[in-house]
């Protein structure tokens, strides 16, 4: 029992998380993998993640070792079909060792882990358990403390679970066993009436880069509101205290703070208890491009964990949940005028006016929005070695020759397509050329950018078909129209983030047919 076999349990085919093998849907991403569209993908991405979530555990070759051999060979299994990442790597430098030394490492894990990695995470602790071998000296590591995994809530878990298996009840959605009388699935969310509730991929693909913490939004405006009095400046607008229930005893509070410690600057709640724990946060060295001569450490991730707060208010084209013009703007005003004495603002400086530049974009203030684009530009340029900086030149000239927003708002389908065969054609060449100059300095990169221009490539051809069909629809052809269609159809893929351009060009073909 909860040896994770085969017979068992699966990987997801979209986060590679660690499923029952009859779930239709996953428990983690909540994608409906056991749909026509998903059901026969494979997942591609499972190293990566064990290797993820091995950061959190101590001595993993010791730890794998120890669990079922079941599940074991499954990880071992993964780790034959996927070969360990080489791009940045040194000539000579052996990229199983590599991955066998990251997976190894005391070095804390910068963000927390996500939902698929902190699965396995507990599977491998209940794995270790249901073998008899002793959990506390790993629960008693930082590191676990951090994710509050401690041995009491892993043995709990275990019994849980057997007691849930014995009961024989099984959620219909993702497969697991769950409590007779619990109407909600404690794995997925759904009910027996309902799925679980769909989750934006975006928020997981892009949560080290913006990530929307509302606890860490109050601590910035707490922050601000306390120096500003301090410094006798204008205060931070009453409405807006009122709106993160920020009182005047919290205020008072925060300002006792700042003059105990002058220096001391907002934080998440997960960057104070990395603090309290006195555990220091870093990317794996063979990951982070040492090469640039970046280094990562607690004032980093201190920093980058504001930008990423603002990116995540900043609106865009994508429609994010946590639009929020004024509120970016004031996050990145706060990076711009307190955070210069961190000893990677000037590194960062540049993210922080590109986020201006975009709110200014999206309020259609051209002047701001071009002033900001043209100081982050700059600041990127300083903040590169010498030796990087005629490579990083061109990336920005590359850059700003294919990222026309004019022309992504562009509604009528002859100017779009006109604009996307401009740009599509320039950018791939200068992307190219750009692969090429940079491979000298990151060994590796070349093969990468083929795989990327590929997929880029294929994204375009199925973009043009379809606003060829929707030129041909607009002329009263729906014969082609239906042929440029179809054949946008036949290029897409399975995978979930194609569904949503997969759906829109079904719908214009249904359309094309009830027209012709």
């Amino acid at each position: 029992m909860l040896t994770f076999s085969d017979q068992e349990y699966k990987w997801c085919p979209e986060c590679n998380g660690n499923i029952r093998k009859d779930a239709y849907y996953c428990k983690f991403c909540h994608k409906p993998i056991g749909s026509k569209l998903l059901k026969t993908k494979q997942a591609d991405g499972v190293a990566q993640l064990i290797t993820k979530a091995a950061r959190w555990l101590p001595d993993f070759n010791s730890v794998l070792r120890a669990i079922p051999t079941p599940l074991r060979d499954r990880i071992d299994e993964a780790d034959r079909n996927t070969p360990a990442p080489y791009i940045g790597l040194p000539p000579g430098v052996d990229p199983e060792e590599c991955r066998n030394a990251e997976r190894n490492c005391d070095l804390c894990a910068p963000h927390p882990p996500s939902s698929a990695e902190f699965g396995i995470i507990v599977d491998i602790l209940i794995g270790l358990h249901a073998n008899g071998q002793p959990i506390a000296a790993l629960c008693a590591d930082r590191r676990l403390q951090l994710i509050e995994l401690t041995t009491g809530e892993v043995v709990a878990e275990f019994e849980l679970r057997v007691a849930e298996i014995q009961g024989g009840q099984k959620c219909r959605h993702c497969a697991e066993f769950r409590a007779v009388d619990e109407p909600v699935c404690r794995y997925c969310g759904g009910t027996e009436d309902s799925p679980p509730n769909p989750i934006d991929y975006r928020i997981q693909l892009l949560a080290e880069f913006e990530h929307y913490d509302p606890t860490l939004l109050r601590n910035v405006l707490l922050w601000e509101a306390a120096k500003r009095r301090i410094e006798n400046e204008p205060p931070v607008e009453e409405e807006t205290l009122q709106a993160h229930n920020i009182g005047e005893a919290d205020i008072d509070r925060q300002i006792l703070t700042l003059r105990q410690n002058p220096n001391r600057l907002p934080r998440s709640r997960w960057r104070e208890r990395m603090f309290q724990l006195g555990i220091e946060p870093g990317y794996y060295e063979s990951t982070a491009f040492p090469i640039m001569g970046y280094t990562c450490d607690f004032d980093y991730f201190q920093l980058t964990d504001i930008d990423s707060l603002g990116r995540a208010m900043t609106p865009d084209f994508s429609c994010k949940a946590h639009d929020n013009a004024g509120a970016a703007l004031f996050v990145f005003d706060h990076l711009l005028s307190r955070w210069q004495n961190n000893p990677h603002f000037s590194r960062n400086k540049h993210s922080i006016l590109s986020g201006k530049s975009m709110v200014y974009l999206h309020l259609k203030d051209d002047e701001n929005h071009k002033r900001f684009e043209k100081e982050a530009k700059e600041a990127q340029l300083e903040s590169v070695p010498e030796e990087f900086r005629a490579a990083m030149e061109f990336a920005l000239d590359t850059t700003d020759d294919s990222m026309d927003f004019k022309a992504l708002l562009e509604m009528d389908p002859e100017l779009r397509l006109q604009s996307i065969e401009r740009l599509g054609e320039q950018s791939a060449k200068k992307q190219s050329q750009l692969a090429e100059r940079m491979d000298t300095l990151i060994p590796g990169l070349t093969d990468a950018f083929a795989g990327m221009l590929e997929l880029t490539s294929v994204s375009m051809q199925i973009t043009k078909l379809l606003l060829q069909g929707q030129i041909a629809l607009k002329k009263a052809d729906s014969v082609t129209a239906c042929r440029q269609f179809e054949s946008a159809l036949a290029l897409g893929d399975n995978s979930i983030q194609d569904v949503s351009r997969r759906c829109n060009v079904l719908l214009e073909l249904a359309n094309a047919q009830f027209v012709g």
